[in-house]
């Protein structure tokens, strides 16, 4: 998991060397989450489901407004309401 904190707009890890490196080691990207917010979804996650690949997907999804939801160009900005994926709120 990479985690970067900035005060406004977003970090796109492939326009860089080092973050394309970071993608292609299967670095998932934090997005707006932190730290805290990413220990307590590990630990929610890992409790409830077996399968990395699936909790590597589900780092990524906004489970509960902890995270701003990539929009259509690959930026984080887009907002969802927490929740509102089917497959998510059977968790």
């Amino acid at each position: 998991m990479y985690l970067i904190y900035i005060l406004q707009g977003s970090v796109n890890l492939s326009q860089y060397a080092v973050g394309s490196a970071l993608l292609k080691a299967g670095v998932i990207a934090g997005g707006d989450m932190t730290t805290e917010a990413v220990a307590t979804k590990l630990a929610y996650l890992f409790g409830r489901i077996d399968s990395p690949q699936r909790v590597g997907e589900l780092l990524q999804a906004d489970l509960r407004g902890e995270l701003t939801q990539l929009s259509a160009n690959g930026q984080f900005g887009g907002s969802t309401r927490p929740g509102s994926d089917p497959i998510i709120s059977r968790l």
